[in-house]
């Protein structure tokens, strides 16, 4: 009894145009029409950096002095980056004694960035 009255609602639904639960909804094919949606522009790492380096205030070069500055040593590595919401210079030093140190600048006010604890 249980089983008629399936197939009688799935048929009742699927002459008024509606789905049965289960089914996968079909949609027409479209020529030249994209099922995909839009990207957020930020999402490619081009685009990433590009905003990043149009929003930095100081450039790469004055990061690194400001870090081989605070820490005498030799700097071997500085890219620009995000980091919680700021936008960062992390810059990895090499010291006197071979000892590596990494240092994120604030890329709008030059200020070292304490680490979050």
């Amino acid at each position: 009894m249980n089983v008629l009255l399936v197939g009688l609602l799935a048929l009742l639904l699927s002459l008024s145009g509606q789905q049965c639960i289960g089914q996968e909804r079909q949609f027409p094919q479209s020529p030249g029409i994209s099922p995909r949606l839009p990207q957020d522009p930020l999402k490619t790492v081009e685009d990433k950096q590009k905003w990043l380096a149009e929003t930095a205030r100081i450039t790469l070069s004055e990061a690194v002095r400001i870090v081989e500055k605070a820490i005498p040593g030799k700097a071997v590595e500085a890219i620009l980056d995000e980091d919680h919401g700021q936008i960062v210079y992390k810059v990895t030093i090499v010291d006197s004694n071979k000892k590596l140190h990494s240092v994120q600048i604030n890329a709008v006010d030059g200020k070292i960035v304490e680490p979050k604890k």
